[in-house]
């Protein structure tokens, strides 16, 4: 799947289509603003299903650090492919005893790194790190003024197409009802009201509730760290 078929499917769920005989008609719901939305609702997805991958896991510092993928979400575990073998997570409990020169496979994450209790010299690419990963977003440049979308392959679960397309309408709506809901200057129904009442928030909590119905039906993805 492509950004051009989401795109098509935004149109009908935000009732936004342009008229292919005007060279000046404009969205009313921007490109840009369903690319920060969309990406945005993929970011929400890996809170049920994240994106499974592996990496070699790049060894820094004297060989007590690793560089962690810059899309990962979590980490699943950390194997030295050669010797067919997991690394521990570290487990720390008052009156643990540790030394500086133990030799053990265990590490710890903090951040973007995890860090190493015994020292590697391991031959590169021997430690394979597994992880859940973030969906890779859609990316794009504005080029004379003109919106050029430059990543626009989207790898989604089948079936968590739906899912998205509700939870970015729902994007889409949400500021047009705050606005609308905050001037009250129009004095016609859609623009009436708190952003509660409005019609437009109405729509937007209507699409939340369909993207979480939808998911709800698929069981989320068993995130679990190997070693442990």
């Amino acid at each position: 799947m492509i950004w051009d078929e989401v795109m098509k499917k935004l149109d009908t769920f935000l009732g936004d289509t342009l008229d292919p005989d005007s060279e000046d008609a404009e969205l009313t719901y921007p490109e840009t603003l369903r690319i920060l939305g969309w990406n945005w609702a993929q970011r929400m997805l890996c809170n049920h299903t994240p994106l499974a991958k592996q990496a070699p896991l790049r060894i820094d510092t004297g060989g007590r650090e690793g560089i962690l993928p810059p899309d990962i979400y979590s980490l699943e575990g950390i194997l030295d492919t050669a010797n067919s073998r997991w690394w521990w997570p570290m487990h720390r409990a008052p009156g643990n005893i540790h030394y500086d020169d133990d030799v053990v496979l265990e590490f710890w994450q903090w951040g973007d790194r995890v860090f190493l209790e015994s020292e590697v010299e391991y031959l590169a690419n021997q430690l394979t790190v597994y992880y859940w990963a973030y969906y890779p977003e859609v990316t794009y440049e504005m080029v004379d003024g003109k919106l050029d979308v430059r990543q626009d392959d989207i790898i989604i679960p089948q079936w968590a197409e739906a899912a998205l397309v509700h939870l970015t309408t729902a994007h889409c709506f949400q500021p047009g009802s705050v606005l609308a809901g905050n001037i009250n200057q129009w004095d016609i129904s859609v623009d009436s009201g708190t952003p509660m009442m409005n019609p437009r928030a109405a729509q937007a909590r209507e699409h939340l509730w369909w993207y979480h119905a939808i998911l709800s039906k698929f069981p989320p993805a068993v995130q679990r760290t190997r070693g442990t």
